[in-house]
């Protein structure tokens, strides 16, 4: 249980307040209004607030151990739904987008409770069923996320709510096969997924062989430790890029979250 031993390590990192943000407002109009920023917890969109300096730390450490490894892929869960993993998962991708050498690729593999489509302001018209079972091909399917000042280095792959034999889904041969093309065809990009809470579904466990390490979301004070516990085991054979504290109250004056390394 070496994972779950470093799982609130670090406590001197600064939390992160959404509560204040610069005057300067991002260009791109779908999500340009800083209420819908400040709403939507995009707090990567200000790289010069303060406040975003924790998924600057993040995006680092990722990206030094995705480098160490030679991996350009992992998925981002939680033990139980509402602990923040897809928020966390939208601000690091923006996050590492915003570095000029990078270039993402946003996947929600959450078929349950997909949030990506709300997070970024989208209107899904082809999700990746419609790759699956309409022979839509992936250029149809995946959309940019309009943010100007990542020239085009942000794409997503969204999904609809309201599919049921999930699991099933994700072990698809078809499925298999879409995940081997997404792969051959995003050399240079960083493949983020953002999966379902590990103890809602089996859906992570029939995913785990598509990305290459896990980054666990917990929020501060919800779960239990027999959860943490049982969702760590279950996963426990899989690459770990370490553990995300949400709505943490540890600090004074900070409320939200802040990155525990692994190591």
């Amino acid at each position: 249980m070496n994972k779950l031993k470093n799982l609130f390590g670090k406590k001197n990192q600064p939390a992160i307040d959404a509560t204040s943000y610069p005057e300067d407002i991002e260009n791109n109009p779908a999500i340009s209004d800083s209420s819908y920023i400040r709403n939507q917890r995009l707090i990567a969109m200000r790289p010069q607030a303060s406040e975003a300096s924790n998924f600057k730390i993040l995006r680092a450490k990722i990206l030094r151990q995705l480098r160490t490894n030679q991996w350009n892929s992992f998925g981002i869960s939680s033990s139980r739904k509402g602990e923040g993993k897809s928020m966390i998962a939208a601000n690091l991708a923006i996050s590492i987008a915003m570095d000029a050498n990078q270039s993402v690729l946003l996947i929600d593999m959450d078929f349950l409770d997909p949030k990506l489509a709300w997070y970024f302001n989208i209107t899904v018209k082809n999700t990746i069923k419609d790759c699956l079972f309409f022979n839509q091909p992936l250029s149809r399917v995946l959309i940019d996320s309009g943010i100007e000042r990542l020239n085009n280095r942000l794409s997503i792959l969204p999904s609809r709510p309201g599919t049921y034999r999930t699991s099933d889904l994700i072990s698809n041969p078809k499925m298999q096969r879409l995940i081997a093309e997404i792969k051959a065809n995003s050399e240079g990009k960083i493949i983020i997924f953002d999966l379902p809470p590990i103890l809602v579904s089996d859906d992570v466990l029939a995913s785990i062989d598509y990305y290459d390490a896990l980054l666990f979301v917990v929020e501060d004070g919800a779960n239990s430790g027999d959860d943490l516990k049982k969702a760590l085991q279950m996963v426990d054979d899989k690459p770990f890029l370490g553990t995300v504290l949400n709505k943490s109250n540890d600090l004074v004056n900070y409320q939200d979250y802040y990155y525990s390394d692994q190591a």
